[in-house]
């Protein structure tokens, strides 16, 4: 193409064509930067979150497998409190079978039933929290 009222024309150097008199554009140069803009407005302030757990404390409660070896324990939380984890330890000389260890239906506590372990102690703790979010 020629140049015709100031509009551009292109031509391929890789054919042998020549801009002549003017001057050749590299089109693929990134420009300098811009100018920062200005700040946006402030956002609106977030939703308030839920309360989180405070007040852990550790219960525990030991008791004995009757004669033919099977046993509950409940350690049970303070008032206000519910149970976020728990667990056993089985103390006897003779290995107890750990049957059920879980929170109380009603979260105040965590309960542990054993058998396999005639007049032996086992222990049932609980880690329990004033649940702020419930």
């Amino acid at each position: 193409m020629k140049k015709s009222n100031g509009q551009a024309y292109l031509f391929d150097p890789g054919a042998g064509q020549t801009c002549g008199k003017d001057t050749p554009r590299d089109w693929n140069k990134t420009g300098g930067g811009g100018q920062q803009g200005i700040d946006g407005p402030k956002g609106d302030p977030g939703l308030q979150g839920t309360a989180g757990s405070s007040g852990y404390e550790q219960t525990y409660d030991q008791e004995t497998a009757d004669s033919s070896g099977n046993g509950s324990a409940e350690a049970t939380c303070p008032s206000g409190k519910v149970a976020i984890a728990g667990g056993y330890e089985l103390t006897g000389p003779k290995p107890m079978v750990p049957l059920h260890s879980a929170p109380a239906s009603d979260g105040s506590g965590w309960v542990v039933d054993v058998a396999d372990g005639p007049s032996q102690t086992f222990i049932a703790y609980a880690i329990c929290v004033t649940n702020g979010g419930s």
